[in-house]
This record gives structure tokens, C-alpha cells and sequence, in this order.
């Protein structure tokens, strides 16, 4: 009888005030038990990770990119205050990026309504038209079979081949010097070396845009013809399109080159909405687009980023 008090005293200061190598064993194992909680945790949190979220603002229209399952892409297109709208897209991924995907979906999207290339300035454009449409149609039948995305990369790069036959003809390329500059970069762009084919000189009024044409190209050009001017600095170009006037042709070539000057506005806005300015401060480049069509030239650097 006393061995049993015995013991049952000894289990009532055990349950009472536990040894410190048992505390200290239990922590232990506590910390654990919630460490491999966390752990086990992070390994849902990962695989969520692994989804793209984001709403993508681009006109009038808002994209909404997850991605569902690893490489695949699902895209929700809504049109800003519009319920009706709406398409879910899903794409596989072949080597390129949710961004370039999301690139590719905006060029489709403005293209949709065959408005952006075949142009009534232009009578006849064959074969760039013809690569377009098969482009077109094949970028919303991918799933139809198995080699539609075969036939489908085939047939951008038809387009972009015959894209760039139609740029070539269409762009004068001015090789001469200058420097030129805009507000609102980044201080780290300032000093970056480019091929200097434009030469600003200041005016309180109208900047002039100072370039060289080579004879061959002399007669793509005409005095107060709009044109469109191209910033060809690989970080902004594609954003900092505007327009000016021809304002002067020399009277004879130099070298081979006629002088020709454009007119822009001081502190213009860009495609991009930003105010440029100018300042011979950084080198950079410009083109001379000939044909006054904004939009054919959003189509081409849209399809170079393909």
C-alpha cells in the first residue's frame, strides 16, 4: 500500500513538474513538428507561385494572365466596363515568354479587324495581305490539330518576312550625325552610345530635325510632307514615335546625300503620350518614315517583338 502511495506521488510530481530534459525534448519536437508544418506549407505556396496574376491595361481593353497549370497560359480578355466581352484563351508554352505571349495576344487583338494592313493608300499589297490572312487565321484555329502550331510558326514567319520587305521599301534609313535626347529617361540612359543618324538644333519655336538622304531615296520624300519620325534607341523606340513636316531639300546633293530638314514641335508628344524634348546630350537615331500611317508602323514594331 505505501509502494503504491509511493509511486502515485512520484507520477503526481511528474505530471506536475516534468524533468528539464523532458521540457527540453519536447520543445524540441514541437519546433519541429511546426517547422515541417511550414515547410510542408511552402510547398503549396511554390506551386501557387508558379501562377502569373496580373491585369494588364492596353486601350480599352483589360487582360487578366494566370497561368493555370506549368506551361500553359490562360489569358481573360475584358473589355473595360463591359461584362459581355470576355474570351479565355489557352496557349502552350513554346520557348517564349508569358510577356511575348502577352505581346502576340495585343497585336492580334488590334489587328482583329484587318483595318491596320490593308491600307487604301495603298492599291495593291499582294502578298503581304496574303500572309497576313493566312497569319490571322491560323492564330485563332491552334488547336485544331496537331501541326497547326507548326503551320501557325510558319506562317507568322511568311509574315514577318514579308513585313519586312514592305518596311525596306517603305522607310527611309538617314545615315548622318546628330545627337538628341529626351525628358523624362532614366539618368543611367544618359551617355549610352548610338548610331547618330539625326541632328537637332534647338529653337525656342520648332526644333529642326537635320538630315542626310542619298540620292536613291531623295524622291520618297517631298517638302511639307508629314512623316514619321523614329527614335531607334533599342530602350524606347518602340514608345517614342512622332510626326513633323519636311521643311527644306538642298538644292543639290553633297557626297551623294541631299540635306533635308524636318519640323517638329517642341516638347511633342510621343505614341507613348510622354512630352519629348530635345537636347544634344545623347546619342541615338532616327528613321524617316515616308508614309504617314501610325498605325502600320505600330503593326511593325509590334511583329518584330514576335
Amino acid at each position: 500500500m505505501e509502494l503504491n502511495n509511493i509511486k502515485h506521488e512520484k507520477a503526481k510530481e511528474f505530471l506536475e513538474r516534468p524533468p528539464s530534459w523532458l521540457t527540453k525534448w519536447g520543445i524540441y519536437i514541437f519546433i519541429f513538428v511546426f517547422v515541417s508544418f511550414l515547410s510542408f506549407a511552402s510547398l503549396f505556396t511554390v506551386v501557387e507561385k508558379t501562377r502569373f496574376d496580373g491585369l494588364v491595361k492596353f486601350g480599352p481593353a483589360e487582360f487578366l494572365i494566370t497561368l493555370p497549370r506549368e506551361g500553359w497560359y490562360k489569358m481573360v480578355v475584358k473589355e473595360r466596363d463591359s461584362v459581355k466581352a470576355k474570351e479565355i484563351i489557352a496557349y502552350p508554352k513554346v520557348g517564349f515568354s508569358y510577356v511575348e505571349f502577352l505581346e502576340l495576344k495585343q497585336l492580334m487583338k488590334k489587328l482583329s479587324d484587318r483595318k491596320i494592313i490593308k491600307l487604301q493608300q495603298f492599291t495593291d499589297l499582294g502578298e503581304l495581305q496574303q500572309s497576313y490572312d493566312d497569319f490571322l487565321l491560323l492564330s485563332y484555329n491552334l488547336f485544331d490539330s496537331s501541326d497547326s502550331l507548326i503551320k501557325w510558326s510558319l506562317a507568322k514567319n511568311r509574315f514577318l518576312s514579308k513585313l519586312e520587305e514592305f518596311e525596306h521599301d517603305n522607310i527611309i534609313y538617314a545615315p548622318c550625325d546628330g545627337l538628341v535626347t529626351l525628358n523624362n529617361i532614366h539618368e543611367s540612359f544618359y551617355g549610352n552610345k548610338f548610331q547618330n543618324v539625326g541632328e537637332i538644333i534647338p529653337s525656342d519655336f520648332r526644333p529642326m530635325i537635320k538630315l542626310t538622304i542619298p540620292i536613291e531615296d531623295i524622291s520618297k520624300i517631298a517638302l511639307n510632307q508629314k512623316v514619321i519620325i523614329k527614335l531607334k534607341d533599342n530602350t524606347v523606340s518602340k514608345h517614342n514615335n512622332f510626326t513633323g513636316f519636311v521643311s527644306f531639300i538642298s538644292w543639290k546633293p553633297n557626297d551623294g546625300k541631299y540635306g533635308v530638314e524636318v519640323s517638329v514641335d517642341k516638347g511633342i508628344s510621343s505614341n507613348s503620350f510622354k512630352k519629348i524634348q530635345f537636347y544634344p546630350k545623347m546619342n541615338c537615331s532616327i528613321e524617316i518614315i515616308k508614309n504617314n500611317e501610325t498605325l502600320l508602323t505600330k503593326l511593325i514594331n509590334k511583329t518584330k517583338m514576335l
